[in-house]
C-alpha cells in the first residue's frame, strides 16, 4: 500500500461505463474480461460521477453544550453521466427497461409499464486499466431531460442511477492496481 506523497497514483482520466443486468457474473479481476452480458454504453458528455453521501445524528447529552459523538444512520450513493448517443439501448438504459422492436429500416423503443422497471447493474472501468468500478444493484431515478438545438450541445440522455444493496454483498466493488501509474514525463 502506498503512503506519502505519489504522483504516480494520481488518477486521471475517463473511462467507460458498462451496463448489466442483476446476477451477470462480475469480472474476477481488475483486468480480466468484462464478461458476457456487459454492455458498452458508448460516448458520455463528460464523463462520470460516483457520489457516496453518509448520513449521521449526534448523540446529545442535557450535560454537555457539544454532541458527545455521532452514529451513522444510512449511506446513499448515486452514479450520474450523461450519454451521447442516442440509440434504443441507450433509451432502455435511462427508462429502467422497455421494449426495443426493429422492423427492416427502423428501430422503436416502448418504456416499460409503471411498476415494471427493471434493477440492473453498471461498471466502469479506466482508460488507463487502472481502476474498475462494479456497482451491483442500481435503478435509474433522474430526470432525462433530453434538449434539441440548434447544433451544440449535443443532444444527451443524462440519467442518475441510485445504488441499493443486493443481498449477500456490498452495494458496490471498486479495484485498482497495486503497480503505480506509469506515465510519461511524471
Amino acid at each position: 500500500m502506498t503512503s506519502g506523497r505519489d504522483p504516480l497514483t494520481v488518477s486521471v482520466g475517463s473511462g467507460t461505463i458498462y451496463y448489466a443486468a442483476i446476477g451477470t457474473a462480475e469480472p474476477a479481476t481488475l483486468t480480466g474480461a468484462w464478461v458476457s452480458g456487459w454492455i458498452n454504453v458508448g460516448y458520455t458528455e463528460k464523463g462520470t460521477t460516483f457520489t457516496r453521501g453518509v448520513t449521521a445524528t449526534d448523540i446529545d447529552v442535557a450535560e454537555e453544550f457539544y454532541s458527545i459523538g455521532e452514529v451513522i444512520t444510512g449511506y446513499t450513493g448515486t452514479i450520474d453521466f450523461a450519454l451521447s448517443q442516442m440509440t434504443a439501448e441507450n433509451m432502455s438504459i435511462a427508462f429502467n427497461g422497455g421494449t426495443i422492436t426493429t422492423n427492416i429500416v427502423d428501430v422503436y423503443f416502448d418504456p416499460p409499464a409503471a411498476g415494471a422497471e427493471v434493477y440492473a447493474m453498471l461498471g466502469w472501468q479506466s482508460n488507463d486499466g487502472t481502476e474498475r468500478y462494479i456497482w451491483r444493484k442500481v435503478i435509474q431515478t433522474g430526470a432525462t431531460a433530453t434538449s434539441r438545438q440548434k447544433v451544440l450541445p449535443q443532444a444527451l440522455i443524462p440519467v442518475s442511477f441510485k445504488m441499493f444493496k443486493p443481498p449477500s454483498l456490498q452495494p458496490f466493488r471498486w479495484m485498482g492496481s497495486i503497480t503505480p501509474i506509469n506515465r510519461a514525463g511524471v
